[in-house]
This record gives C-alpha cells, sequence and structure tokens, in this order.
C-alpha cells in the first residue's frame, strides 16, 4: 500500500490504557490517541527486523517479546512475522 501511494493511510490508532472521564462530553476517552500510518508501520518494522538480524536471529528462530500494550510492540512483532522467527 505505500509503494502505490497510500502511505498516508492509517494502519492502527493508538488508544492508550490511561482514561481520562472529562473528555467526550463526560462520558471519558483515552488520554493518548494518535494513528499510525502505514508509511510509519512500514519503517519501524523495518527498523526492527534489521535489530533483530543483527542480534543473529533467523527464519525458525524462537523469541519471547516481552512488551507492554504499545505501538512498539506491533513493530517488534510484525518485524518477527516477516523474518520468519516465531
Amino acid at each position: 500500500h505505500v509503494l502505490t501511494g497510500n502511505g498516508d493511510e492509517p494502519a492502527l490508532i493508538f488508544e492508550g490504557d490511561r482514561w481520562d472521564l472529562s473528555l467526550g462530553g463526560g462520558r471519558g476517552g483515552p488520554v493518548d490517541c494518535y494513528p499510525v500510518s502505514r508509511r510509519q508501520l512500514l519503517l519501524e518494522t523495518a527498523k526492527c527486523a534489521l535489530a533483530l538480524e543483527d542480534l543473529g536471529l533467523k527464519p525458525g528462530d524462537r523469541i519471547a517479546l516481552n512488551m507492554p500494550s504499545i505501538p512498539q510492540q506491533i513493530f517488534w512483532t510484525e518485524a518477527a512475522k516477516r523474518l520468519g522467527i516465531l
């Protein structure tokens, strides 16, 4: 999608765990909320994939990613998936 010119479209919308009850007209809303574009997802995933390769990981290797629920968790998971790392 990025190569066809759709890199600015949101790939995902991150909503943090912290909640502010004064937002949304009293209904509440997340304190942290922002989109991650397809281009940003691709670039960050590529950076993480290079880091995993630099650690000597190859397809078929097994790793455990212990991260909080943040967009970086998705970047690292997608990078491992792209490299064939379990």
